[in-house]
């Protein structure tokens, strides 16, 4: 096709109409017609050659309906190929061999035949500044043309290639294509190939290399003076204003711009016209300047060819496995290459490239490559840290993780004494710019706020650091990990991310006891979803080096064997498991004591390996010493107490002690449904196990009814197809068989509904539990002592309370009776059992007193905060540090609840830590879902007292607009999500005019209220929460209702 086009050119110029199918045919055109058109008027010029010749191309047509039309044909021959014996006997013009000039008058003379003797002698041709216009003779470099030499290894890339040429001709304009990749991938060398390749398509190309923006305009002169725009002794910037001119007259013309930083210094001088512009660069952001195009490494064929045309020793698998370690690179497959084909055996490559990789990527360099891959690495990260030391900061940090993509976007404020990133990560508009210029350096991919280093490049970066660059980068790279872990160990969406770099990370590295812990938690993460090979080496590898380093008694070294044993009990290694545990019981019992949370664990955890092995009674005792201690330290309803109570239950029954498990098993039961109500899992669980019990017992009815009730609340919790739900339908198929149904398959099926197919199953329990005295436990274990109550009256209300209701007092001062009835009533029509406790009075008392005495009576206690509570003698007489206080407060059974706003301040930090936010202000819906997360147990309502806490008649139409815009806000899917509602306060701290602060609440629409409630009292609060929505949900309806509402409320505001 080139030498058609360069024949059709210079015919068209001398005059002749010529039809050629590249330009005149369009798709969809009958070939055989415009083909016999084009024969019946006109000469046909045949260019022979070997492919003119192939019988199976339609040339052979061509010529053999021109030959029987005795028609002319031109005959011109464009190599050497033997034409068919009937065509020889023609007279053929050649072109084989000629320089242009020559060619072009050899082909006009073939088309115009003889012509004699001219009458006039030809003028004399004038010089022209650069090549005639057209494309110029295949294998023929334009007269004006600086690209470097051409490398004669370069392979592969051939579709690359095409796909580069169709680009940059599918438009008549000027075309820029941006060729970017990270260093050494080839940019330049394709460039290279490409100018040579499609040489004869321009009349000029010129290379610019344009890494300093300065030297631009110089090299760019030198063009116009190559092209005679302008002289030598022009300024530069007339050299410059004259090339432009010349180039937009013009076509055919390529200009490289090789190894470009940035769009903005390329710009200016980017010109106009029918041409070319081809950029290489490392940084992939030229959206507005030209068409990007990504240059990845090599496909592994291309690899492996390469390799063995350098090295043709070597085997196909020895090539596969040298090009899967240098991940395809084509710089470092150069480089390899050189020292293979120097004599250097291929394992002792290897062995060297994963010992010294900084010392063997520096050799081997190839002539055609200005540097090695080691010195491109290193002058990159110098670059980028004097353009962005922040950047350089995070790429080095992100060496040290695995080389999947790192989620920056996802982390929290790091620790502030991080150098450069400190202050930094955790904002999305402020990391936003030095994820750019990471991105803009080619030494890493940045994708959705994720980075990603490939692993040579770690690699390099890893080796070329100083000691006090390594040890600034380990710690910011802790600082990350700890930054981007999330809080819920269960939540795999946001854990999958980060697992890899957790356990990719030197153990040494982690210097704190929450790096540490995030560490455990990523294995963890892994054993719950059946992983526990993969991570038993990680957790092995923890454990033995922080014993070493921190000593087998510290805590971070016992948590890692006590998550060690897990690991090899889950891979079958039950003795080491056993082994394991035992050890860190004894030592959690001396070193943190015998009470401790861990401690407990350890001996849960073990009572489990105990029965495992079959020593049933040792884990008696010791479940029992749990569920002893337990009860003592958090009290009876402590989720972990609950815990061991049924783990007790499953010993009991394994014991054959069914009586002692069933009340045990019932007791718990209730508690569970109670705390945390008849759904949840938990409370499943112990349902289930209590049929099984029940069903040991021979009371079939009883173990009917709990397990119809439990199947049925796991289908609608869990779902169908949980393992949980079928575990509960298989137990009540053999419950219903038990009791002699013919068909329990056709009962579980009937199954929909709790009320209409089974009466609700209630324990038998008369009387409340008597504290017994448990075998094993220690002295003084498991017993109450006697103790006076304090008086608490009852609020009289309509019953209409659940049989496993709460016991609630609600402590608070005589002034706030008003708020004491209305939490009271709310309460008793959810189904608690309420009763009041005003100030107390008398020497020595105080509230703290109070509410020791109470939660021995009662289940829970909610104390009324505000400012006459606080300034009461019974608050000043309060000692808040008493245990029992701390621990009710640890585990829920005391809580104190803000009815009106107070200072801070003058509250202990065990109250500060767990108070609500402040009724007073919110709507009744959000301070019941305050009430409710206190509680956990919402029943049908009643009736009921006017709600204190409502605005004054003066401001209810403020209080209205507040409460619309709540409603607005919470109608968002993203602002109902713990998460993106994070990342929308975020972004209204960094659009706000003034610093702001919003609260951690236990319900979506409590923390929307916090966050219009702050950003009202504060100028321009409202307008930034507006326009972070909008940077989030763009177009929506409630952006638009919460838009409508703002400015209403501003406008409100104004007028008062």
């Amino acid at each position: 096709m080139a030498w058609a086009e360069w024949v059709a050119w210079h015919l068209a110029e001398a005059g002749y109409q010529v039809e050629l199918d590249a330009w005149n045919w369009a798709a969809g055109d009958d070939f055989v017609q415009k083909m016999n058109h084009a024969l019946a008027h006109g000469r046909m010029v045949a260019l022979f050659s070997a492919s003119y010749f192939d019988t199976d191309r339609f040339t052979t047509e061509e010529w053999t309906a021109v030959l029987a039309a005795r028609r002319r044909l031109v005959p011109v021959r464009i190599d050497g190929a033997t034409p068919p014996s009937v065509l020889r006997p023609l007279i053929t013009a050649s072109l084989v061999g000629l320089d242009e000039d020559s060619a072009r008058e050899a082909l006009l003379a073939a088309v115009a035949g003889p012509q004699g003797r001219p009458t006039r002698a030809p003028a004399f041709p004038a010089p022209h500044r650069v090549s005639p216009p057209g494309p110029k003779l295949p294998g023929r470099l334009p007269r004006v043309w600086n690209v470097p030499q051409r490398n004669p290894d370069f392979s592969g890339r051939d579709a690359l290639l095409m796909e580069l040429r169709e680009a940059l001709t599918a438009h008549s304009r000027v075309h820029v294509q941006a060729l970017h990749g990270r260093g050494g991938v080839g940019k330049t060398q394709l460039a290279v190939e490409y100018a040579h390749r499609f040489a004869g398509e321009y009349e000029l190309a010129w290379w610019v290399s344009a890494e300093e923006p300065a030297l631009i305009p110089d090299q760019l002169a030198a063009l116009a003076v190559k092209t005679g725009a302008a002289g030598r002794d022009a300024p530069t910037a007339g050299a410059l204003d004259a090339l432009a001119e010349e180039l937009r007259t013009r076509e055919r013309w390529l200009l490289v711009f090789d190894n470009a930083e940035a769009p903005a210094a390329l710009d200016p001088y980017l010109p106009q016209g029918a041409g070319h512009v081809l950029i290489t660069s490392r940084n992939p952001d030229w959206q507005g300047v030209g068409l990007p195009l990504q240059l990845d490494a090599f496909t592994r064929a291309e690899s492996v060819a390469l390799l063995r045309a350098a090295v043709p020793s070597m085997t196909v698998a020895d090539a596969d496995r040298l090009a899967g370690t240098l991940e395809d690179l084509p710089l470092a497959l150069a480089q390899a290459s050189s020292l293979l084909r120097d004599g250097l055996p291929m394992d002792e490559y290897l062995h060297l490239l994963e010992t010294n990789v900084e010392a063997v990527l520096h050799e081997g360099r190839p002539p055609h490559y200005p540097v090695s891959l080691a010195v491109q690495i290193r002058l990159s990260t110098r670059r980028l840290e004097q353009a962005d030391p922040a950047a350089a900061a995070l790429l080095r940090a992100c060496a040290l993780l695995a080389p999947e993509a790192f989620p920056v976007h996802v982390c929290a404020p790091v620790w502030p004494d991080v150098p450069l990133l400190g202050d930094l990560v955790g904002s999305r508009l402020l990391v936003t710019p030095v994820l750019r210029s990471l991105a803009q350096s080619g030494m890493a991919r940045v994708q959705d706020g994720s980075v990603q280093l490939h692993p040579l490049t770690q690699a390099v970066v890893q080796a070329q650091m100083t000691g006090d660059e390594r040890a600034a980068a380990a710690y910011a790279a802790e600082a990350l990990l700890v930054a981007a872990a999330p809080g819920d160990v269960g939540d795999p969406a946001a854990w999958s991310a980060v697992v890899p770099h957790l356990l990719a990370v030197d153990p040494t590295a982690l210097t704190r006891a929450e790096s540490r812990d995030t560490a455990l938690d990523a294995c963890w993460y892994l054993m719950d979803r059946d992983q526990a090979r993969t991570a038993l080496p990680r957790l092995q590898h923890l454990f033995d080096v922080w014993r070493q380093k921190l000593g087998a008694d510290h805590p971070d070294t016992l948590r890692s064997a006590a998550f060690l044993a897990r690991a090899l009990d889950e891979v079958a290694e039950d003795t080491q498991a056993r082994e394991l545990e035992t050890d860190v019981l004894s030592r959690r019992r001396r070193v943190l004591g015998e009470d401790h949370p861990d401690t407990l664990d350890s001996a849960r955890i073990l009572a489990a390996r105990l029965v495992d092995s079959g020593d049933v009674g040792a884990a008696r005792e010791l479940n029992e010493d749990t569920l002893a201690r337990r009860r003592r330290v958090f009290g009876e309803d402590a989720p972990g107490t609950l815990d061991a109570a049924m783990d007790l239950v499953g010993v009991l029954g394994a014991l054959g002690e069914w009586g002692a498990a069933r009340e045990l098993g019932e007791e718990t039961l209730v508690r569970r449904r109670r705390v945390l109500g008849d759904d949840h899992p938990d409370t499943l669980v112990s349902a289930f196990r209590l049929v099984g019990v029940l069903m040991a017992m021979g009371e079939g009815d009883s173990a009917r009814v709990l397990g119809g009730e439990t199947l049925v609340r796991r289908r609608r919790v869990l779902g169908e197809d949980h393992p949980d739900t079928v575990a509960a339908a298989s137990l009540l198929v053999d419950v219903l068989t038990a009791l002699g149904v013919s068909e329990p398959l056709q009962v579980l099926e009937a199954l929909s509904d709790i009320d209409a197919t089974f009466e609700p199953w209630r324990p038998n329990l008369s009387v409340p539990r008597v504290e017994r005295p448990l075998r094993g436990a220690h002295r003084g274990v498991g017993t109450s002592e006697a103790t006076v109550g304090t008086a608490v009256d009852k609020f009289h209300y309509p019953s209409g309370a659940a049989i496993d209701r709460s016991r609630v007092l609600i402590s608070y001062s005589p002034d706030d009776r008003s708020w004491a009835e209305w939490v009271a009533w709310s309460l008793s029509g959810w189904g608690h059992d309420v009763r009041h406790g005003a100030e107390p009075t008398g020497a020595g008392s105080g509230y703290a007193l109070q509410i020791e005495d109470a939660l021995r009576h009662v289940d829970v206690v909610i104390a009324l905060l505000s400012p006459r509570y606080l300034g009461s003698p019974a608050w000043v007489r309060s000692d808040w540090s008493s245990g029992e206080v701390v621990a009710a407060t640890a585990h829920g059974r005391f809580t104190p609840v803000l009815v009106e706003p107070v200072e801070f301040d003058l509250m202990p930090d065990v109250l500060r830590k767990v108070a609500t936010p402040a009724l007073q202000g919110l709507d009744q819906e959000a301070a019941r879902e305050i009430l409710q997360y206190v509680l956990r147990r919402p029943r049908d309502q009643h009736s009921e007292p006017d709600y204190p806490g409502a605005a004054p008649k003066t401001g209810v139409r403020s209080t209205l607009l507040l409460s619309q815009l709540v409603d607005a806000l919470t109608s968002s899917p993203l602002l109902v999500v713990p998460e993106t509602r994070r990342l929308w306060t975020e972004l209204i701290k960094d659009l706000a005019p003034a610093q702001l602060e919003f609260g951690d609440y236990p319900t979506a629409r409590t923390s929307l209220l916090d966050v219009v409630r702050t950003c009202r009292a504060t100028p321009g609060g409202l307008t930034a929460l507006v326009d972070a929505l909008e940077m989030l949900e763009p177009g929506s309806p409630w952006l638009e209702e919460a838009r409508r509402l703002t400015e209403e409320t501003e406008l409100q505001q104004d007028r008062r």
